[in-house]
């Protein structure tokens, strides 16, 4: 303590220090240490202990390379697969001293960022969500703070005020946390965001005009079934019928839920617009018929209530590979369900019977058969080349580069505009949106505002207005290259890491696996 040299010894003493393992033998180092007397009687500490700091910290059990190995185990893998990995290494030791282990590694030493990125994460979605700042020049996490409130931000910018350019999403937090805590800073709206907001805005459109999307896109022949044959024997039909395969029908029993949930939503939407009526708040709505206040806000936005959407599209089933077998066996003559499911188990079939003589009945329905009637009735049947579209379908066919679409894609998009006045302005205004921002034209951005703002479509009226507000953000986003991209990949990363935590990530732990780990 008082930096005095001395050579008189009090005694010795041995310490016993696990370290790394050579090869597969487990080693362990016996020290033969000394203490000594201080002879500087102004001194406070008369005996003290000799050090070996490139070998072992004081009062430690283990080596200092083997701690810094573990504490890079720790990092990379966390509690629990660590502790097995390091078993099999041959320097084990349990979960909870991994963990020790990397709460107590300092923070790392931050540069001076100049361009960042800064979007928020989420602890449990919907609830509470905290902030990770990226230096997008070295694409790095250099930070992470435990809320997303503005104060917060804002405090940490003004604690770096070499920062020149803050890359965000449009969210009204971090704007003003950007404008108090960094004037100096230019702020760069997300281009993925923006066409993600454009996205929902279209969505908002096409809602209005879900059945007309459905009945202009349905396939031929899928509405149109021949009448159901009596359930007597009735004489083989000679004419060649080619029908569209009919979707699968839900039970009477799903239908009456369906029916059920729907009056629910219906009363709520009443009701919704009632409260609103009366003067009360978005979130006071939504916390007095229990809904999230962006389903209140779109509740009184609608001109009619929200109908959901039938689910289109759907996952492979272990039928699929084998339908198109199955058709042409039926179009061959084969009507025999039993005989049709043991010639694809000899191809590989490994689903259950019923599967196969549920798409028998639809195959039946295709061409009126009744279920029991074995009367041969001549004619084909078709797989529909495409689904009708639902709104969310829809939009990504107008957002699609035009380079990379197909014709049948063209086809479409031609029988969008042809359905209504505002389907055509609304892909118009989309079309061109898409564009300015991939081609990086900010001078385009003007004239589309405009446009937006002229248009009788509300929704594009009041997204035109949300882009004025963040005018300076929405042309930086435009015209320079910096973006949130690398930002969404380190919350990708620490989303990973958390959830592989099994609840034990704290922040104090999970701030440093994401920011020295990276």
């Amino acid at each position: 303590m008082c930096q005095t040299p001395t050579e008189r010894v009090h005694s010795h003493y041995g310490r016993t220090v696990a370290d790394l393992p050579w090869a597969d033998l487990v080693i362990s180092l016996h020290l033969h240490v000394r203490k000594f007397f201080c002879d500087n009687a102004m001194c406070p500490r008369k005996i003290f202990t000799e050090r070996l700091p490139t070998v072992v910290a004081p009062s430690a059990r283990r080596s200092v390379r083997l701690a810094q190995r573990q504490q890079q185990l720790g990092l990379a893998l966390g509690g629990n697969a660590s502790a097995r990995l390091s078993a099999d290494l041959g320097c084990g030791t349990s979960r909870n001293t991994f963990l020790r282990l990397i709460r107590r590694l300092p923070l790392p030493e931050l540069a001076t960022p100049e361009v960042i990125g800064i979007d928020d994460w989420a602890w449990l979605k919907g609830q509470r969500y905290g902030t990770i700042i990226v230096d997008l020049a070295r694409q790095q996490p250099i930070a992470m703070l435990d809320d997303r409130e503005a104060t917060t931000l804002a405090a940490w910018l003004k604690e770096h005020p070499t920062i020149r350019i803050i890359a965000r999403d449009r969210a009204g937090v971090y704007a003003e946390a950007a404008t108090s805590g960094a004037p100096q800073a230019i702020q760069v709206a997300d281009r993925f965001h923006l066409l993600k907001n454009l996205a929902d805005t279209l969505l908002a459109v096409f809602e209005q005009h879900a059945k007309d999307l459905r009945d202009a896109t349905r396939p031929s022949g899928s509405s149109d079934l021949p009448p159901t044959i009596g359930a007597l024997a009735a004489p083989a039909v000679t004419e060649d019928l080619v029908r569209t395969l009919p979707p699968p029908t839900p039970s009477p029993k799903h239908q009456v839920q369906a029916e059920q949930r729907r009056a629910a939503r219906l009363a709520q939407y009443e009701r919704a617009r009632e409260l609103h009526a009366q003067g009360w708040p978005i979130r006071v709505i939504g916390r007095e018929l229990g809904l999230n206040r962006n389903t209140v806000r779109s509740y009184i936005r609608a001109t009619s209530f929200p109908e959901r959407q039938p689910r289109v599209l759907r996952q492979p089933g272990v039928l699929d590979p084998y339908i198109p077998y199955l058709i042409e066996r039926w179009n061959a003559g084969c009507r025999n369900g039993t005989a049709l499911w043991k010639e694809i188990i000899e191809q590989g079939y490994t689903g259950k019977r019923v599967t196969v003589f549920s798409f028998i009945t639809r195959l039946r329905k295709a061409l009126g058969i009744p279920a029991k009637n074995r009367t041969i009735r001549d004619g084909t049947v078709a797989v529909p080349d495409a689904r009708p579209l639902t709104p969310r379908s829809a939009i990504w066919l107008v957002l699609q580069r035009p380079d990379q679409r197909e014709d049948a894609t063209i086809e479409r998009i031609v029988k969008l505009r042809e359905i209504h006045t505002e389907l055509d302005a609304a892909i118009t205004l989309t079309e061109r949106f898409a564009e300015l921002i991939r081609t990086r034209n900010p001078a385009a951005l003007d004239p589309w505002l405009d446009q937006a703002t002229a248009s009788l479509l509300q929704p594009f009226h009041s997204f035109a207005t949300s882009l004025r507000r963040d005018y300076n953000a929405v042309r930086a986003g435009v015209e320079l290259e910096w973006s949130t991209g690398p930002v969404e990949g380190a919350i990708n990363r620490l989303k990973m890491i958390k959830r592989t935590m099994f609840g034990r990530a704290g922040f104090p732990l999970l701030q440093r696996r994401v920011l020295l780990a990276s």
